[in-house]
């Protein structure tokens, strides 16, 4: 049972990431075939979580569970033996070395920010199940022979243009209500020590 929880939360990630990637996660599962970009293909020969996959390239497939698991072993495995103070145990994150940082957009891999990983790794998706997608900023030259799809435009729910207004003073309201919280604590503590 607890393979099977852990199944549906990997399939609800990916789709989850794939939807807000694409637009749509019908035809598309954990089990999905897939060519990825040239880096990505990279990090998967360097992962090698496979035999095969150590002589991996942009025209091989590989499962998105596949990729996932790339990812994961990369960060977790390969880049720590290159570099062992690659990882932040205080504030539990790594150090990205350059194709990772490439790959996923920002120097420091947060292991928590799920949604960032897997939009890291459908950005990377070239072709899924036979179908070929093209990101719209790499082909501004060219006529479309592709579906094409751009990403660069999709926003996330709470940072949409619509929603924005509504998130805008949600910071201060934080540190007020925290103000509030040590404020009463510390009164609190006063007065027990005090009596």
């Amino acid at each position: 049972m607890g393979a099977s929880l852990r199944g549906n939360a990997f399939e609800k990630s990916f789709k989850d990431a794939f939807r807000t990637e694409f637009g749509d996660n019908k035809a598309f599962s954990a089990r999905s075939m897939v060519k990825v970009s040239f880096k990505f293909a990279e990090l998967v020969r360097k992962a090698s979580i496979r035999e095969e996959f150590s002589s991996f390239n942009s025209e091989d497939v590989i499962s998105v569970l596949d990729a996932h698991s790339s990812v994961i072993r990369y960060v977790s495995v390969i880049m720590p033996r290159l570099d062992r103070s690659c990882f932040n145990s205080v504030d539990f994150n790594y150090r990205c070395d350059e194709l990772l940082a490439e790959l996923y957009q920002n120097d420091i891999f947060y292991p928590e920010k799920i949604q960032m990983k897997w939009r890291m790794i459908v950005r990377n998706f070239v072709e899924i199940n036979g179908i070929r997608y093209v990101r719209n900023d790499l082909n501004r030259n060219e006529q479309p022979k592709h579906t094409i799809v751009s990403i660069d435009e999709i926003f996330c729910a709470p940072c949409s243009p619509t929603n924005n207004s509504k998130f805008k003073q949600l910071p201060a309201i934080i540190v007020i209500i925290f103000m509030c919280l040590f404020i009463y604590t510390g009164r609190v503590l006063l007065r027990t020590t005090e009596g």
